[in-house]
């Protein structure tokens, strides 16, 4: 939600409360990706990325793309080790996710793993990773 995105902002920013600034600079970013019409995994995700990224750039939030393939649990586990190994890490935020279509009875073995590994399997490995980051780096939880 956009509330708990400004607290994310807030938290990253050092502050123990969100301001009106925090949510006035979270939703832009949010309401260009609910408007959205198609998602950022078309054919065209490099370049769409690309723009993601520099739209965060030009809010002055810090931000890189680092493709991965996450129904691949050995890329989700280069994921994390190279997220984690390009500086402190403060936040994680884990917004990829994908839905089968049709009847559940259709879905076959492959089908299921890749989405129980998109949208289960790669944000627990990586919120591991990103866990042990944070605590060796001493950033403090809430």
């Amino acid at each position: 939600t956009l509330v708990r995105a400004a607290r994310a902002l807030a938290a990253l920013e050092g502050a123990s409360d969100i301001e009106d600034a925090h949510l006035r600079r979270v939703a832009p970013m949010a309401l260009r990706h609910r408007l959205r019409r198609t998602p950022l995994s078309s054919p065209d995700s490099g370049a769409r990325v690309d723009r993601a990224v520099a739209d965060l750039r030009s809010e002055g939030i810090a931000a890189e793309a680092m493709p991965a393939d996450l129904s691949d649990t050995a890329d989700i586990h280069r994921l994390g080790r190279e997220a984690t190994a390009r500086g402190p890490l403060h936040l994680l935020v884990n917004n990829a996710g994908m839905s089968i279509r049709g009847h559940f009875w259709d879905v076959s073995d492959a089908d299921w793993d890749y989405q129980v590994n998109v949208n289960q399997r790669a944000p627990f490995i990586l919120a591991q990773h990103a866990t042990r980051a944070m605590i060796a780096g001493g950033v403090r939880g809430r």
